[in-house]
């Protein structure tokens, strides 16, 4: 280490002891302190408040499966407008990710579902106010085997509910599927607490029915519920539309009828429109008031820009306007975002 020799010699005196002493060590401290100076050194205030600029640049998001990949892709378009941005994506389910968000171990929960009146009351006793803004659209689908294509050319949500509800419907026979190897119909479906899951039972429920029937197969993620009706003929699961890769011919999502008995099929035209009758919100749920580092981010995810570079994930954008969607005078050409007024990145 560097040592001043420039210092000024004590004089042994004791009338002047002190106050050579007390010179000696100022200029000591003087000294000290120019060569961390010069050494590029802080003082430990500017650390933390480097620290706290760190922190505000990460956001930490959590929830919806199906939300995760257009999530990381809008982040990753983010980063290329403000480098400095930082993001931790948790997996899980709608549910969690409402539950990280409230405890405030998250930033944005993503949400595969339209909130509900327990979700609010639930946050309101915590303390906390909960806004949603729809990211984009996709929808729940009832999927079976390739093979099964041929067999059921649609589904109502009638017998939708008595499959995966009730219990009258467990026979492939009773769909009208005539066939001598025809096993009992194995209808599965991913855990209470996925927002895909819990949007299907409020689409098809009555107010008596249980939450699914015992007999339906219940898988702990919905990638499971993919595979086990990819890998199984006389399956049947509830699948999210955007997971589905349409092209490699491993599962075929059914047409759901609608209110007038017209088949509709599943497809991110029709997601997009709301004609096709299981089409959902893809909500970034945040607590109010906003953050400014959040609130940039929604906003460049509502832009053209941050919907555009969603789309590979198979979800619908918010945006009438964008490609493959239609257009519709009576939609919004351009949600509302936190930052309406357009303030800078």
């Amino acid at each position: 280490m560097f040592i001043p020799t420039f210092l000024p010699p004590i004089r042994v005196n004791f009338l002047t002891l002190r106050v050579t002493r007390c010179c000696a060590h100022a200029l000591l401290q003087a000294s000290l302190l120019t060569f961390l100076a010069l050494a590029g050194c802080r003082p430990a205030a500017d650390s933390s408040q480097t620290s706290a600029s760190q922190k505000e640049t990460l956001l930490n998001t959590s929830g919806s499966i199906t939300m995760l990949a257009p999530v990381s892709l809008q982040g990753q378009a983010y980063q290329a407008v403000v480098p400095k941005a930082r993001f931790q994506h948790v997996g899980g389910e709608s549910d969690r990710g409402l539950v990280d968000l409230i405890a405030g171990d998250a930033d944005i929960a993503r949400v595969s579902r339209p909130l509900t009146a327990q979700d609010y009351e639930q946050a309101r006793r915590a303390g906390v106010t909960l806004r949603p803004y729809t990211l984009g659209f996709d929808a729940v689908t009832v999927v079976v085997h390739p093979d099964r294509a041929k067999d059921l050319a649609y589904l109502t949500p009638q017998i939708a509910r008595k499959i995966f509800l009730t219990g009258e419907i467990n026979t492939w026979a009773q769909l009208g599927v005539l066939h001598d190897a025809a096993p009992l119909l194995q209808a599965c479906a991913g855990p209470e607490t996925s927002g895909s899951t819990q949007f299907f039972y409020r689409s098809v429920a009555q107010p008596q029915d249980p939450s699914l029937n015992p007999r339906v197969q219940r898988l702990e993620k919905i990638h499971h519920v993919m595979l086990a009706v990819a890998n199984n003929p006389w399956a049947m699961g509830v699948v999210p539309l955007s997971l589905i890769d349409l092209t490699q011919n491993t599962l075929h999502p059914l047409p759901i009828t609608n209110a007038k008995g017209r088949a509709i099929q599943p497809h991110p035209e029709t997601v997009r429109d709301r004609t096709y009758p299981w089409s959902r919100p893809l909500n970034a749920v945040v607590c109010v008031p906003v953050t400014p580092p959040i609130a940039r981010f929604l906003d460049f995810s509502l832009s053209h820009k941050g919907q555009q570079a969603a789309l590979p994930a198979g979800i619908s954008s918010v945006r009438s306007t964008m490609p493959g969607s239609h257009s519709d005078k009576n939609q919004s050409q351009a949600p509302k975002a936190p930052l309406a007024s357009g303030a800078p990145l």
